[in-house]
């Protein structure tokens, strides 16, 4: 992000909201991704998404206009959604012989979390070695030669026959859009636009509720809507969405908190906090294999796998408030970051069957769209901006309690040290004293960012408890198998859909 950053003189915050917008890309297409396995073939799928991504991709490497990047990365996340899913269904008997969702999800999030792994940090090696378009060019070189391999390989083979994209609710698709875009703003722009004293994020607001009673009102009149009304009345899911927010609030907390400790504390260069990314890979890897056989083996009651899932995310903040230190090095990190990875992905894979029990086909892609409405669309922005923000104020309280306690005597001899080293070096006297009241401000500022991590650590860590609290005494379905149904009697229920 530093290297697009200063590149194309950007600030962080249009980044951020450029990946907020690919994740609605991926959200909002899931009502459509039977009707569109029905309508074509694998082959076309497959190679259509491969050749549009690369070229998306080649434009991102090269445009700095934010709306291009923008109406690119909506593009890339409904594409990559579309190929995923047309793999992962089409393996899924691989997967699960017993057509176990539980099995499934564990496999295919841990094939999606590792990809997103092993992406990163090569695009930080890269981006050390060569230059941060470089990742854009080797993504678009494989996809461009995964269309060849697909064209040449896969056999243009119908499940059914063509099922015409007829009564989408295409309108649907374009106001859910733009709800969660202007959230997303909101919500990603809001600290640094000083929140309500911007016109901006005051219109945006304002536009955002407009657009809710829009939604509403179309989504309770149209009789083919994008999402059912039923879909948010469905307890297991509803309960399964609030197991997802109250995680994604503890995972936000590593790029907000350790972000800035890992950079300005620690002082690691991007390779090795990239490869800090290898141990929450490890702890994904262990997760998937772990909810795997506790599917298959075990299918034992969600309350123990949901309280493993935060006990590993709790345990994760735990360490790190004991750990948070100046003098802490990166190996502290190392089993933190494999707890955060297995925590991650059990939850995830736990929450996903969970959401199905209970749920008919004729719903279950609308239900995956509202579970992705708060693990991708709307939960990173909202748990984000909460952690941001409480971080941003602990920052800044912490900065001035300790510089009221600071006086002249205190900072005294501090000062004529650092003044007298910047002489010796050859430093005029007004240099000097620069230097001196910098040194002082960022020693300053570094442990007012100890003393605001170690209270969101704490906090995190307590709010981790009282999670496990409301799991060990709320009363979950029970943990029956729900298998995949036929591809006859999906074929059906999408064509009467």
């Amino acid at each position: 992000m530093g290297d697009i950053v200063g590149a194309n003189q950007i600030y962080k915050e249009d980044l951020t909201f450029v990946y907020q917008v690919s994740t609605i890309g991926v959200t909002f297409i899931f009502p459509l991704l039977f009707r569109i396995k029905f309508r074509f073939t694998s082959q076309q799928i497959l190679a259509v998404c491969s050749v549009l991504l690369a070229l998306l991709l080649l434009v991102c490497a090269y445009t700095s206009s934010i709306p291009v990047l923008i109406l690119c990365a909506f593009f890339i996340g409904a594409l990559k959604m579309i190929g995923t899913f047309e793999t992962l269904v089409s393996i899924q008997l691989v997967i699960t012989q017993h057509k176990d969702y539980g099995m499934f999800f564990s496999v295919a999030l841990g094939i999606v979390l590792l990809s997103a792994q092993v992406s990163s940090t090569l695009a930080i090696l890269l981006a050390d070695r060569y230059e941060w378009e470089m990742i854009y060019y080797l993504m678009a070189a494989l996809l461009a030669s995964q269309a060849l391999v697909i064209l040449v390989l896969l056999r243009p083979f119908r499940i059914a026959k063509p099922l015409p994209l007829v009564g989408i609710d295409w309108m649907g698709v374009f106001h859910w859009t733009i709800l969660f875009s202007l959230l997303s703003y909101v919500l990603t722009y809001g600290r640094v636009l000083d929140w309500y004293a911007s016109e901006k994020i005051m219109v945006a607001t304002i536009a955002g509720l407009i657009w809710v009673i829009l939604v509403l009102y179309r989504t309770y009149t149209k009789k083919r809507s994008l999402m059912l009304p039923r879909v948010f009345r469905l307890t297991n899911v509803n309960v399964a969405i609030i197991i997802i927010l109250a995680a994604q609030l503890m995972l936000n907390t590593t790029g907000s908190v350790l972000g800035p400790f890992t950079s300005s504390v620690m002082r690691l260069d991007n390779l090795h906090i990239g490869g800090l990314n290898w141990w929450i890979a490890a702890g994904i890897l262990a997760g998937a294999a772990f909810g795997y056989w506790w599917f298959k083996y075990v299918n034992g009651p969600f309350r123990t796998v949901f309280a493993l899932g935060f006990v590993m995310l709790t345990l994760h903040h735990v360490w790190l408030y004991f750990s948070f230190d100046a003098s802490a090095g990166e190996q502290q990190l190392y089993i933190p970051y494999f707890f955060k990875g297995f925590g991650n992905i059990i939850i995830f894979a736990a929450a996903g069957k969970y959401m199905t029990l209970g749920v008919g086909f004729d719903i279950f892609t609308q239900m995956l769209c509202y579970m992705a409405m708060f693990r991708n669309a709307l939960g990173n922005a909202v748990m984000g901006a909460i952690i941001n923000e409480n971080a941003y104020t602990r920052l800044q309280d912490y900065k001035q309690k300790l510089s009221s306690k600071m006086d002249g005597s205190a900072l005294q001899p501090l000062w004529q040290q650092l003044y007298g080293q910047a002489i010796k070096h050859g430093s005029s006297s007004l240099e000097a004293s620069q230097i001196s009241s910098k040194v002082i401000y960022g020693r300053v500022s570094r442990e007012a960012m100890l003393l605001a991590g170690k209270d969101i650590f704490g906090t995190i860590s307590v709010f981790g408890l009282f999670v496990l609290a409301a799991i060990g005494t709320y009363h979950f379905s029970a943990p029956v198998i729900k298998s995949f149904p036929s591809w006859r009697r999906i074929f059906l229920t999408v064509r009467r859909s």
